[in-house]
């Protein structure tokens, strides 16, 4: 005879654990959207974009969505960084100004970046 007793406890305690994991993993996955929004340069479908001006005292990074390495490369020479395709690398602190930046790799890929 099956024991529905038995049954209904182990579906309980995986629903819970179910449950629990996705609210966890849902939580990590917000905060890592809500950090790359602050300062970044996002790189997708080989083009930039940049969410807006940057404060000086932030920290800025680049997020690479592209599934091949990009580069993000000051054309004055203020930072250069190369990411891997999925990657996200922190830029060196940048001083007030304007910034136009490109990919060593793809000529076609430029982009700009204000700090304030």
């Amino acid at each position: 005879m099956i024991n529905f007793r038995k049954i209904t406890k182990v579906t309980i305690i995986t629903a819970v654990a179910i449950a629990m994991i996705s609210s966890c993993s849902s939580s990590s996955t917000s905060d890592s959207a809500n950090t790359e929004a602050i300062s970044s340069i996002v790189i997708e479908g080989s083009a930039y974009s940049v969410a807006g001006d940057v404060k000086s005292t932030d920290p800025l990074s680049a997020t690479n969505r592209d599934g091949f390495t990009h580069t993000v490369t000051s054309d004055s020479g203020a930072f250069d960084v190369t990411i891997e395709g999925g990657a996200t690398e922190t830029l060196p602190a940048l001083t007030p100004g304007t910034y136009e930046f490109h990919c060593e790799i793809h000529a076609s890929m430029r982009g700009t970046i204000t700090v304030i």
